[in-house]
């Protein structure tokens, strides 16, 4: 690299120095937190009804150097993301005599959001093109290309379920319960590419978008056996 960038002098050759050597923002901040709210109703002949509430959220917001080195090739190099989660879960509990049951639904709502931010600089040309090519020592040619990403992600999840215990003999417990799930997830990414034409006006030099839906519908069943061994 030295050769290559003539004017380039490294702050050492030893790489057990562990010097670093950039030019752009460093940062690694990462902020989260959330709140939730808990509370059980009596409702009478042994019966209660629990609700609990959530919100938790998550800001990373990064910036890189992604050449490690002061020179101009990536100015730019940022992908800041921010999620925050609602979830709400509704039960109702009944102790009977010789049984219990429990009944239920809950929900939870994921939302993700991402811009990314890649900008080169004038030296972009001779360290990422070819260096056979005439273009890897034009600086201007992808001078100030900038790529702006645009990261979408929904997360939607309902279920529904219910579980008995059935208290078949003194040492025998049945315990059957349901459960019914939907999820449904969506996805888009859209990146826009935005360069220098000749005539100095910024263009679109690339765009490409891509979305995805999926939904899923579970049905999952289960029984349990509880069998207590006597007492000698």
């Amino acid at each position: 690299m030295l050769s290559y960038f003539p004017g380039y002098v490294a702050p050492t050759t030893n790489p057990y120095d562990r010097v670093t050597d950039v030019h752009a923002e460093l940062r690694a901040r990462n902020e989260h937190g959330g709140l939730s709210a808990h509370a059980v109703w009596d409702v009478g002949d042994r019966s209660t009804i629990t609700s609990i509430t959530a919100w938790r959220y998550w800001d990373w917001t990064p910036a890189n150097d992604r050449d490690y080195t002061r020179l101009p090739i990536y100015t730019k190099v940022n992908n800041p993301t921010v999620q925050d989660q609602y979830s709400q879960e509704f039960r109702f509990n009944h102790q009977g005599n010789g049984f219990d049951f429990v009944t239920g639904l809950f929900a939870v709502r994921q939302k993700i959001r991402t811009c990314g931010m890649q900008d080169t600089g004038p030296a972009a040309s001779k360290w990422l093109l070819n260096p056979t090519s005439a273009l890897s020592t034009n600086p201007t040619v992808i001078n100030n290309v900038v790529a702006i990403n645009d990261t979408r992600l929904d997360n939607t999840s309902l279920a529904a379920y219910g579980k008995l215990n059935w208290e078949v003999t003194d040492r025998l417990t049945l315990s059957p319960g349901p459960r019914v799930n939907y999820d449904k997830k969506q996805g888009l990414y859209d990146s826009v590419v935005t360069g220098t034409a000749s005539n100095g006006t910024r263009q679109i030099a690339m765009q490409r978008s891509a979305r995805s839906i999926d939904n899923t519908r579970t049905v999952p069943r289960r029984a349990r056996l509880a069998f207590a061994k006597p007492a000698y």
